[in-house]
């Protein structure tokens, strides 16, 4: 699927759609949820779902926390989901070969016969990584770092601590 491809599938679900010309820090550490709620009259809904576009044109769906209620009293909540970064890491997929990280939000309510709704989409292009850059700033924070922190960066990494 080409970026295009995605756009036109967006715009013709009713999302509006900004393409920007970076990708924030959020962006990959944000979990994706949806919450909805349906009864006898209609149903709400509002959440963030995030997509992931490789190079090679594969849009990935990154899972996401869910919860909701009906009512006569059914109630759910999937706590599933994970953070693009998580995701690309589970799936074993290299952030070099991300074109595109996608962010879905959707706000509607169908309450009393209204529909009030918001579709946004924003398209953010992955740029190349200064890995040791980062690496270098992950040093630095370490070093100015609490014992407790480091121990637990260490338990997170898998590091052997005796």
């Amino acid at each position: 699927m080409t970026l295009q491809e995605v756009i036109k599938d967006l715009r013709d679900r009713g999302y509006h759609v900004d393409v920007h010309d970076y990708c924030p820090n959020r962006v990959w550490s944000t979990k994706g949820y949806e919450d909805s709620y349906s009864w006898c009259d209609g149903n709400s809904a509002e959440g963030t779902i995030y997509y992931v576009l490789t190079k090679d044109g594969k849009l990935l769906e990154v899972p996401y926390d869910s919860s909701g209620s009906t009512g006569s009293g059914e109630q759910w909540n999937n706590d599933y989901g994970m953070t693009v970064a998580e995701f690309l890491k589970e799936e074993g997929i290299n952030y070099q070969d991300v074109a595109y990280i996608i962010e879905k939000e959707f706000n509607y309510c169908t309450w009393e016969r209204r529909p009030d709704e918001r579709y946004l989409a924003s398209i953010y292009p992955v740029q190349p990584l200064d890995i040791k850059k980062i690496r270098r700033r992950i040093e630095d924070r370490l070093r100015k770092s609490c014992n407790s922190d480091i121990i637990a960066t260490a338990v997170f990494l898998g590091v052997k601590l005796s």
